[in-house]
């Protein structure tokens, strides 16, 4: 094979040379070879097999959590334990293709992270690392895995430890490997969720060719999938809904609403549920009072819409199943930045509120940018795909506002499309050009969490587009 070849069926898109030369220079570029020349399963002597396991990543007392700003020295820690967390590993197998989904009780995932994960699953188990996609359900009462500015820091050594327990979790899962029926289902859940960002808002169920970023939306839909092993002591349940999970903001770790929703479910079908994020970039929990959701009406209603698509599930055919991977370049408003640093070097004393937050976030901001800054016109992320016959698993990196995420499902030609946000890697929002306009929050003070420029306008748009043609491939 010659690099060219390798180059199409990544569809690298106007990569740079030197880019290029970074991914041939991957570690475990074995991997990537064998998952681009084999990435489906034939039908015909094939049938589909899932693994399962799940394993319990509670943080230790005393480790930073993350979501919510404060100041150094004032970290929220973890004090006591509201619910136990989880990692949820979903190992899929289908004559050529091996694949492993992990949704993980976290704020966020880092490319490091990723890496790592990816490598060792490479090693170990021989898994591609295109097939391999780790999911934050971006719970605020948990830690990052990702630097995040006054935000959370990275424990590291509790990072470690997750990471050999998710290794662990996958050879378990591979070791329980059996023949699986799926059936997917959907559901609305209204009163689960609201547009954070507008008094007024549009929804999925009005969504269509006219639609466009000048509303804002809200995607309503509750979707699931349930793999029926044969032989298997119990399903495997895995939903996919849009909303932040920040009920709480005290120092008890927990999985937030998407915990209380496990355990109910538990109760009902005695078969804990795994969650995958959508695009929550501009959505809350609950009805809109209080703005960060009341835990026990978001339970009520997410499990109900979620029993109701259990119920409603039919069959569908889950073959071939195959991955793929898109690069998606994002471009970054170097002249905001520009005028950022000038504006702080200027007048420091100014910059002590707004998208500033204040004057010690402001400084410490200016200091490393002003040591090290951005020259690079804008940022590579990597989308990927995972499609069992008829559903489609599309992962990104990004807050998406709902809009971009609907857009995604709404032009994708696959019957079942999920849309994951939160996925091997965080890179903050995304949000519409009315977001860039008003100055808000996701679009200028975000960028300055993640130590990243501010994005141009029509990120969102191209990174929705880049998805598009990667489902639709």
């Amino acid at each position: 094979m010659d690099h060219q070849g390798l180059t199409n069926s990544f569809s690298f898109g106007v990569l740079s040379r030197r880019e290029v030369l970074q991914f041939l220079a991957y570690p475990v570029l074995p991997a990537f070879i064998s998952s681009a020349w084999s990435l489906g399963s034939s039908e015909e002597d094939t049938c589909l097999l899932i693994g399962e396991q799940e394993v319990d990543i509670t943080p230790p007392l005393g480790v930073e959590l993350a979501g919510f700003h404060r100041k150094p020295g004032e970290e929220r820690r973890v004090r006591a334990i509201r619910q136990p967390s989880y990692a949820r590993v979903l190992v899929i197998s289908a004559g050529d293709f091996t694949g492993c989904l992990v949704s993980l009780d976290l704020v966020a995932v880092g490319k490091e992270f990723t890496t790592d994960v990816r490598s060792a699953l490479w090693e170990r188990y021989e898994i591609p690392p295109i097939n391999v996609h780790l999911c934050a359900t971006h719970t605020h009462s948990m830690p990052t895995f990702r630097h995040l500015r006054q935000w959370g820091a990275v424990p590291e050594e509790y990072r470690g430890e997750v990471t050999e327990k998710i290794i662990a979790a996958v050879g378990g899962a591979l070791e329980s490997l059996l023949p699986t029926r799926l059936r997917v289902g959907q559901a609305p859940a209204p009163g689960a969720s609201f547009n954070r960002t507008s008094s007024q808002w549009r929804t999925d169920a009005e969504f269509g060719p006219d639609a466009t970023p000048n509303d804002r939306w809200l995607d309503t839909m509750l979707q699931v999938a349930i793999f029926d092993r044969i032989g298997g002591p119990s399903p495997v349940i895995c939903y996919h809904f849009s909303s932040h999970p920040v009920c709480f903001a005290d120092e008890q770790a927990g999985p937030d609403w998407c915990g209380t929703v496990a355990e109910r479910i538990k109760e009902q079908v005695r078969v804990r549920p795994a969650f995958f994020q959508g695009h929550a970039g501009d959505v809350n929990p609950g009805h809109g009072s209080p703005w960060r959701g009341e835990v026990g009406q978001v339970t009520e209603a997410v499990s109900e819409a979620l029993l109701k698509a259990i119920a409603a599930a039919k069959p569908i055919n889950p073959l071939p199943a195959r991955s793929a991977v898109k690069w998606c370049r994002l471009p970054f408003d170097l002249e905001l930045y520009g005028r950022w640093m000038a504006a702080y070097a200027e007048e420091p004393e100014k910059c002590t509120s707004g998208h500033w937050v204040n004057a010690h976030f402001a400084k410490a901001w200016y200091e490393d940018n002003a040591a090290s800054p951005w020259q690079e016109p804008s940022l590579l992320v990597e989308l990927g795909l995972v499609r069992l016959g008829e559903l489609a698993f599309v992962f990104h990196p990004a807050e998406l506002y709902s809009y971009y995420g609907l857009l995604i499902r709404h032009q994708s030609r696959v019957p079942h499309t999920w849309v994951v946000g939160y996925a091997n890697d965080f890179i903050g929002y995304l949000p519409d050009p009315m977001a860039f306009a008003k100055g808000e929050y996701a679009a200028t003070t975000v960028p300055k969490i993640l130590d990243l420029p501010p994005f141009c306008a029509d990120a969102a748009e191209i990174l929705a587009h880049r998805a598009i043609e990667l489902v639709n491939t």
